[in-house]
Formats: C-alpha cells, structure tokens, sequence
C-alpha cells in the first residue's frame, strides 16, 4: 500500500498520486503471485491485473468478472489462494480488506510518500512496535519500506498451547483448539502481504 503521511491512501476511489516507480515496484512484487482487492479497488484498476492470480471480494453473490475469481470474504479468498497453491498472496486494497487483513499478515509492503494529501481513503491504524523494518529504499518524495511482523513471547506460547491441543486426543481438546491449530498450520505455507 502507498501511504500518505496523514495515512491517506485514496481519494473518490483513485490514488491521490502518481508515481512511475511506485508503479513498477507494485508490479514486480506482485507479478506471479496472488492479488486479492475489494470490488471498488478492481473498479478503479478497471481490469484484471496481468501475470497475477485475481480474486475480487465482493458481498455481491452473483458477481461474475472475467478474467478475477469472486470471492464473498477475505477467508474465501485466502481458501481460493490456497487452492492455487500460492506462496505469496497480496492485499491490495481498499481500506476496509487492509483493517481485515492486518491481523493475518506477514509481511507490509508499503510505500511511505512524504507529504500529507486530501484524501477520504485511510490506511488502517497498525502497531508499528508489532514490526520491524526488514529493508528501505528512499526516493525524494516517497520510500519503500518492508516490514517482517515480530513474534512476540505471547504468540509463541500461544502457538505451544496450540501445537499441545492439537496432539491432544478430540476427548481432552478444548473446543474448537485442535482445528484452529490445523489451520494455522496450513496458513503458515502462504505468505500474507500488504
């Protein structure tokens, strides 16, 4: 995501900025991989994005795109990257998938521009003490930026709960532990980015 200063992202459904380099990294990250957007972002990129696996998350059931698989959710859409066995998957927006996304991500992907601009699009707000900054290339006017999440004390002892539960017995298994261990264990072979 390319950010503006006072977190703008958008502004009436376009990017309140024009950047060639910004473009071309968007493009070289997300080439060959999976891109999953909103139904207003796919309408502001007006096509499907080539060399990239399209899913469009959409409320609208009979939502039909060619060239995009539709998906009614973000976890249908992580379902339809696992099903094409995807090593990375890319949010790309709008702002309402980025909030939903955040938690499951691995890995942010962003472009800080430096300046503040009207906008009525936000990036969400995120805990930059939950990540560390892996790598940084500056231009004048903006920077790419990648953040790794941090795994904290808390998680590992989450993710040790978890691992015990699951090899627990169904009986001795709290509700519900045993089959959220397995599916953290099948998120973890795809990459989450925004």
């Amino acid at each position: 995501a390319a950010v503006a200063e006072n977190n703008v992202i958008g502004k009436d459904n376009k990017i309140p900025w024009h950047y060639k380099e910004d473009f071309q990294h968007f493009k070289a990250l997300t080439s060959g991989h999976v891109v999953v957007m909103g139904r207003k972002t796919f309408e502001s990129i007006g096509k499907p994005l080539p060399n990239r696996t399209n899913i469009v998350v959409s409320r609208n059931k009979e939502l039909l795109i060619s060239g995009c698989n539709v998906a009614e959710s973000l976890t249908g859409a992580i379902n339809i990257a696992k099903q094409n066995n995807a090593q990375k998957c890319f949010i790309i927006g709008g702002s309402s998938l980025y909030a939903e996304a955040l938690p499951i991500a691995d890995q942010l992907e962003l472009t800080h521009v430096h300046k503040a601009v009207e906008g009525d699009t936000y990036f969400p707000v995120w805990k930059k003490n939950e990540w560390k900054e892996t790598e940084q290339q500056d231009f004048q006017e903006f920077s790419f930026v990648t953040y790794m999440r941090k795994v904290s004390n808390k998680c590992l002892k989450v993710e040790m709960q978890l691992k015990s539960y699951a090899r627990a017995s169904s009986g001795d298994a709290p509700y519900g532990t045993t089959a959220l261990s397995k599916n953290r264990a099948r998120i973890s072979k795809t990459t989450y980015y925004l």
